[in-house]
């Protein structure tokens, strides 16, 4: 990982469906790895998504062993497929906080949601 991209000890977070995981998935995983910091992938699940979420957050933990690995529930399921909305924002951020990961310092996401998601976690954003 290069070294403008994140420091040492930091906690990074790298959040979406992965339905499937895929190689851009992959890369954007790997660009925030680093072997001093901790980072988080959190896979959104709904009910009867095939694959389950619970099968995607295993594939992802077999390919990135170093990384937390969560599945939680999608709050935005109800308006899928269209993009997350500006509220989404606020309610992901609180979803990070209660499930303890914080303080994050880096969010890394490749969607238009990431910029305004990282600020409301009073992390940077990097898009990969």
């Amino acid at each position: 990982m290069s070294s403008d991209t994140r420091g040492s000890s930091e906690r990074a977070l790298v959040i979406g469906k992965f339905w499937p995981p895929h190689m851009g998935h992959h890369r954007m995983i790997e660009s925030v790895s680093s072997p001093d910091g901790q980072l988080f992938v959190v896979v959104c699940a709904a009910p009867g998504q095939v694959p389950s979420g619970s099968d995607r957050a295993h594939w992802l933990q077999a390919v990135h062993p170093s990384a937390d690995v969560i599945v939680v529930d999608d709050a935005c399921a109800h308006h899928h497929p269209e993009p997350c909305r500006p509220e989404c924002t606020p309610l992901w951020a609180d979803r990070v906080r209660t499930l303890g990961l914080g303080p994050i310092d880096l969010v890394a996401s490749n969607e238009s949601y990431g910029p305004g998601f990282a600020e409301a976690l009073g992390a940077r954003h990097i898009f990969t």
